[in-house]
Parts: structure tokens; sequence; C-alpha cells
């Protein structure tokens, strides 16, 4: 068994985005298996039937662009969802939210536990497939917890996202109300400046509604984390992210923002590269766009590989991590 010996240390946002690279890059057999065995199906699936949905809704488009092309105008389409298009929809709907609160969260705990590995007890597990059937024997303990946490976590969002969602309907909507007031009221001079304050404030309330979505995700980012390595419940996840996040939510928003913008650039120009050929061909369509998200799916455990660095990165700042794993350290050379 191999052994990482970098030392643990508090991070800046770019030190953060490189150790998770390089982390990625150091136990990508391993990832990529994991998500081969774990992801990739499910994603390979889903994108077929996504693509052929996707096709499905965008008909009339593609009818019309057909028709400027050919110079016929005479043609009008009364476009009427297909039947069977409508039910494969919502079936999907459902297996992608059973898959979320199954297989993916035993993905998602296999990918902390090799990251935790590496970064806090400095082994690099060897790569074969017995190991990683082994991780995910055991990753497999934690699935209840997770979906628990999965669901809970889906809950708070979305009441957050309803609440705020509300509110700012409700705000846009006076200073529309607001902008036409002033706009018959008062003199072109005067209206125009009304109704620029009047739509900067908009801009700024709806960065607000941004910010305080991301506060919630950062402040209950770490769930899975803990219930992993801390073998947390499901509720002292909840309460134990929300405090060990205190105080560093520009850190690990700004960090999340900029590691999930590297992602997907990365992993989005496979697919705008695939819809490119949906003018084409259909079939050269589903397939390129079925491999770009087998792509997206072998570069998706980078996204809690810097989950986790963030996790360990708050356990160094706030509860002196480095020194406990240098002691540890220090303790196995000497026995």
């Amino acid at each position: 068994m191999n052994h990482n010996t970098t030392d643990l240390k508090p991070m800046r946002i770019g030190d953060v985005i490189d150790y998770s690279i390089e982390i990625f890059k150091t136990n990508f057999k391993t990832l990529a298996l994991l998500s081969l065995i774990l992801y990739v199906p499910w994603i390979f699936i889903s994108s077929l039937i996504s693509s052929q949905l996707l096709e499905n809704q965008l008909a009339p488009f593609l009818n019309l662009i057909s028709d400027f092309d050919a110079f016929n105008f005479e043609e009008t389409y009364d476009y009427q969802p297909n039947f069977n298009y409508l039910i494969l929809n919502y079936l999907l709907m459902f297996l992608d939210y059973a898959y979320k609160l199954s297989i993916k969260v035993v993905f998602h705990a296999a990918i902390i536990l090799v990251v935790y590995d590496y970064v806090v007890k400095g082994t690099i597990m060897p790569f074969s497939f017995q190991n990683t059937l082994n991780i995910i024997k055991q990753s497999f303990s934690y699935i209840l917890k997770l979906a628990g946490y999965t669901f809970l976590f889906g809950l708070i969002m979305f009441g957050v996202m309803s609440t705020l969602g509300t509110v700012l309907v409700f705000l846009i909507g006076f200073l529309s109300v607001f902008i036409i007031s002033m706009t018959i009221a008062l003199p072109f001079g005067l209206n125009f400046i009304a109704s620029l304050v009047a739509i900067i404030l908009g801009v700024l309330l709806l960065l607000a509604g941004f910010i305080l979505l991301g506060f919630f995700w950062v402040k209950f980012i770490f769930g899975f984390n803990l219930i992993v390595v801390e073998k947390r419940s499901v509720g002292d996840s909840l309460k134990r992210s929300f405090d060990l996040s205190k105080g560093y939510f520009w850190h690990i928003g700004l960090s999340s923002l900029l590691s999930y913008f590297l992602f997907s650039l990365i992993g989005g120009m496979f697919v705008l590269a695939s819809l490119s050929t949906m003018f084409i061909n259909n079939i050269l369509y589903s397939l390129l766009f079925s491999f770009a998200q087998v792509f997206n799916a072998i570069l998706y455990p980078f996204i809690y590989v810097f989950i986790t660095v963030l996790f360990i990165d708050m356990k160094v700042r706030k509860e002196g991590l480095d020194l406990d794993v240098k002691f540890n350290k220090l303790i196995s050379r000497d026995s």
C-alpha cells in the first residue's frame, strides 16, 4: 500500500482546487472504476432517453428551420405533445429520484472514503477491481442515513427556494409597477433615472436571493462527509455541518463555485459539441450526447473530491486535525 506524504495545513481557495486536482489524478483509476460501476450505467441509459425527449420537445423548432431552409412558409404546425413521451418523461423523473436516494449516495460515500483515506490517513489504495468492490461494500452501510440526509436536505432547499421565489416575484412585480408609474408620471429624464434605479434594485434583489440560497447550500454541504467519516446521524450531521462551516461562508462558497465552474467548463464543451449534431443526424446526436454524459460521469467524482477537501480544510482550521495527524504519524513511527 502506497502512502501520501503531503502535510495537512489550512488551504486558500487556489490550494483547494490544486489539491483536489492532484487527488483526482492520483486516484483516477479507482474513482473512474467507481463511476463505471455506480454511475455510468444510469447516466448512459438516462441520457439516451433524455436525448429522445429533447428531440421531441424541439420538434416544432426543427421543423420550422427545415421549412425556412426550403422556403416553405405555407404549413403551420399544431404541435401536440406525444403521450408516450410524456409518460417516459415522468418515468425518467421517478427513476432518477430513486437512483439519487440509493445507488448515487453509495457512490458519494465511496468517493469520500477514497479521498479521506488519501488525505488524512495517508494511504493510497492499490488499484484493483477487488479493492474497489470492497470500498463499495463498505459504502453500502451508510445508504439509509445518506438517503435520509438527501431527502431532508432536498426539503430544506425546496422550502428556501419556494419562499425566496415568492418574495422575489412579489418584489419584482412591485418594482415593475413602480417603473410603469414613473414612466407615466415623470418627465423623460426623471423617469429614466427612476427606472434605472428600479432595475438596479431588481438585479440586486436577484443577486441577494442567489447568495441566500448559496448560504444554505454552504451550511449543509458537509452532511455526507460527517455521516461517512464521523458516523453521525442525519440530524447531528445537519447541525454539525452548520457549525463547521460557520465563519467560512465565502471561503467555502467561492472554492465550490470555482471548482464546479472548472468541472462544468470541461464537461460542457462535449455536451455543446453533441448538441451541434442535432441538426445533422439524430442517431449521431443521440450517440454523441450519451458519450458526453458518460465523459461527464467519469469527471463527476471531482465534485465530491473538492467537497471532501473543503471538509478536511475546515477540520484543520477549526479543530486542529493537522496536529492530530502529525501526532498519529509520530506514534506510528515510534512503534
